[in-house]
């Protein structure tokens, strides 16, 4: 019988430390396809220009970076919270970005219960409580442009609803649990 590894967040980890990325000589930004730091299970979002903003991660919750399409780095910056990779987002409908959550597990820092709004160019525009804690929920826009968040891991049985300036418009709970990793889809 083989053995199965823990859960990412019940293994001990350690920080890898990033690599120094070469400079690209001839552009003032870095060589494409090189994130500008080391992430891992960072929340992705695909903005509405087609470039790419990836926003926290266990081995850097504190920042973002934004990227074109074909991977060179427009711009980083600081996130106000910090969001592992339980973290979750998506793009409102004015093409801001609404990023929420973290895993509860320990030895990953993250604000778990915490919502950030951002512009499609990484400004900061606002920041608040999620209802519940959430790591790992799902998250879909719905048509009126409100938030229907579900589930994670410290409130797997349980939905919130937040507009598309952060605040909670309903909540409440689920018929069956939605644990951590489950994925919404609204087309």
């Amino acid at each position: 019988m083989q053995r199965k590894n823990p859960p990412l967040c019940q293994q001990q980890t350690t920080k890898r430390q990033p690599q120094a990325i070469p400079e690209d000589p001839g552009s003032q930004h870095r060589n494409p396809g090189h994130p500008a730091s080391t992430r891992q299970g960072s929340a992705t979002v695909l903005l509405t220009s087609g470039n790419v903003i990836l926003m926290g991660g266990d081995l850097d919750t504190s920042s973002y970076e934004i990227h074109t399409q074909t991977g060179t780095l427009v711009s980083t910056g600081t996130l106000f919270n910090n969001f592992n990779g339980g973290a979750n987002a998506v793009k409102l409908n004015n093409g801001n970005i609404y990023i929420f959550g973290s895993s509860c597990c320990t030895g990953f820092s993250g604000s778990p219960s915490t919502w950030e709004i951002r512009t499609a160019t990484g400004a900061f525009v606002s920041t608040g409580s999620l209802f519940n804690p959430r790591g790992g929920a799902g998250a879909a826009v719905l048509s009126t442009g409100n938030v229907f968040i579900t589930g994670g891991d410290s409130a797997s049985a349980t939905w919130e609803i937040r507009n598309p300036s952060g605040g909670l418009v309903s909540q409440g709970n689920l018929f069956n649990t939605r644990n951590a990793g489950h994925t919404l889809t609204h087309s």
